[in-house]
Parts: structure tokens; sequence; C-alpha cells
């Protein structure tokens, strides 16, 4: 990785007066609010280019099965190779929330995540080292995007990159996992780069 994508993640929150579902039968639900603002974001249709991703990863709600909710919340997750575009597109998704409130629903918009992006461009030295260290152990290089702790050195314009020391499927599923194999091979990647990376410093 040699540039990092910006981050933007905000928790939704929805109260409303909640009740019996038969005595009651018409308020206001958190949950039926919540959902309705959902459906609207998921509409929303951000650009390929650059690219601009969104993904409601959580939702909660609710107390009892015949219950009007009170109470409802959502964590939605958003990113873009471009500031401005990220931000362009959390309008969007802003307008599509306050869209759902009338009398007795209240929504609330909280940031709680805003990673800063970066880059450096594949002809970077620190890149070529990189690649090289690869190269070294037989293997080609794949130059990528992504969210990772590079991200707040990039966006202060140091010179950073992320390597991976071996392979793995299934990001962030339950049943995620890398092979063991090859590590020691990523091991001998990273002392290589590490070591020409200290004396292009000390020559360059």
């Amino acid at each position: 990785y040699h540039a990092g994508i910006a981050v933007r993640r905000l928790h939704v929150t929805c109260q409303a007066p909640g009740g019996h579902s038969w005595l009651h039968y018409g308020r206001p639900s958190a949950v039926h609010a919540l959902i309705d603002a959902s459906a609207r974001i998921i509409t929303l249709n951000p650009p390929t280019d650059p690219r601009t991703t969104f993904n409601i990863g959580l939702i909660n709600g609710g107390h009892s099965i015949n219950s009007i909710a009170m109470n409802a919340d959502l964590y939605l997750d958003m990113r873009s190779e471009s500031v401005a575009t990220l931000a362009d597109f959390e309008q969007e998704v802003r307008a599509a929330i306050q869209a759902v409130e009338r009398p007795h629903v209240d929504l609330a918009i909280e940031v709680v995540g805003d990673r800063p992006s970066g880059h450096i461009p594949v002809k970077h030295p620190l890149v070529q080292l990189a690649t090289a260290a690869l190269q070294a152990i037989d293997h080609q290089p794949e130059y990528e995007t992504g969210s990772t702790d590079a991200n707040i050195m990039l966006a202060h314009g140091l010179p950073t990159v992320t390597i991976g020391i071996t392979y793995g499927g299934n990001a962030h599923r339950l049943d995620e996992y890398i092979e063991t194999k090859p590590i020691s091979f990523g091991i001998w990647q990273l002392v290589l780069l590490t070591l020409a990376a200290a004396d292009y410093l000390h020559t360059g």
C-alpha cells in the first residue's frame, strides 16, 4: 500500500416515544425510522472514480418483539480515494437521514471516525525499495490503496508504505485466515526493506 484512503464513520441514533405494538399502534418507532433512513442511504450511488464506498456495519434497536422501539442506532463506514468526494457523499448521507425526521422522532449524527488520507507515487524511492524487496523473494508487487496505520504519516507528508508478510482470505469475516508457510519469506522481505531504507537514508 502506497496510498491511504480517507475514512469517515458516523454513529446515527434515533429516539421515539415507544409503546405497545397493539395498544399504541401508529406511534413513531425508532426502529422503523432508522430502517427508513437506512433504506434511503443504500439507494445512494457514490462515484466509482474516485472510488468511494459505504457500509452500514452495525444496527441495533428495540427491546422486545411487541414493543414500539424507543431507541435504535447504526454505524456507517464511508471511504473514498478523495477527501472532497467523501465530504460531498457525507452530505448526501446526512440529507437522507434528516429527511426521516418528523415530530417525536429525533435523529442524531455523531462522527466516530475520521481517518485522513495521503499517498506517495509508485516511483517514489521507498516504494521502489519495497518492490525490490519483494522481487528478492521471487514475488511481484501489487500496488494498492487502503486504510492502514500509515494514513496519518502519509497525510502529514511522511513517505510510508504498508507491506504484508503473508497471504490470507475472507477479510473481516469470522472465518478470516492467514497462511503460515509464507511468513518466514515475508519477514525476510521486511528485513530486506528495513535495511535498504536505512542504507538509502544514510547514503541518499
